[in-house]
């Protein structure tokens, strides 16, 4: 089913055609829709249902719209062209709506959420991406009691915490935004090193490291949305 913000359509009146096209390192994705109103008893539902698409289509304006056009993947799009004939010219009512990617990558309409329990100084834990872009990960650890250093590593790149933690705060290593929090402090300077990922279809491991003086206890959570070209 071809969703439109939060509304379908129905894949039985409706084509869609995409492309890409690359400029210097930078891709431009493009997509056209094309449907009918069909399936609706009367002119009148026809031209309210053609209102409901125009809506989806531009959104608020503002922010970007959302076009699923595979099952739980999401582009995020904005409107270039959007017209519509009403039944005085096509029967059935048509429409055409062209956007751009604000994004040329697709990425998961849900979240990967893995819980990864803290009980020793070397912990690990295995991540798997169905993706096939890089796909970047947020990192929260809440300490279960003292913790020294704490430190996240991919095997190749690690970010270590240059500092202390007490009972019940957490670390939040935001890979997008490339910030480490402390609770809602800002400790990216008292960091050291490079951030853990992206992942990028397929598995990664993990690995938690601490001080000796730690009590290496505590709880992290890693998120992610997988992304595909």
């Amino acid at each position: 089913m071809i969703r439109l913000g939060e509304l379908e359509l129905d894949p039985a009146f409706t084509t869609v055609s995409e492309r890409r096209e690359w400029r210097d390192t930078s891709c431009l994705r493009t997509a056209r829709v094309n449907g009918l109103a069909a399936g609706h008893a009367d002119a009148q539902k026809r031209e309210a249902w053609l209102d409901r698409v125009w809506a989806a289509a531009e959104g608020d304006g503002v922010s970007p719209v959302a076009l699923s056009l595979r099952h739980g993947r999401v582009l995020w799009v904005r409107p270039v062209r959007l017209a519509r004939e009403g039944h005085h010219r096509t029967p059935d009512g048509a429409f055409t709506l062209e956007f751009a990617a604000v994004d040329p990558r697709e990425e998961a309409g849900t979240e990967s959420v893995v819980p990864w329990p803290i009980t020793t100084r070397d912990a690990d834990t295995v991540l798997f991406s169905h993706g096939t872009a890089p796909a970047p990960l947020t990192i929260s650890f809440t300490a279960g009691d003292d913790i020294l250093w704490p430190s996240f590593s991919d095997g190749t790149r690690t970010l270590r915490y240059q500092g202390m933690m007490a009972a019940g705060q957490t670390l939040t290593l935001d890979g997008a935004a490339r910030k480490v929090l402390l609770d809602e402090l800002d400790v990216t300077a008292q960091c050291s090193g490079e951030f853990p990922g992206p992942l990028s279809g397929g598995e990664l491991t993990l690995h938690y490291r601490d001080d000796l003086d730690s009590s290496h206890t505590g709880h992290a959570v890693v998120r992610w949305r997988d992304v595909w070209w």
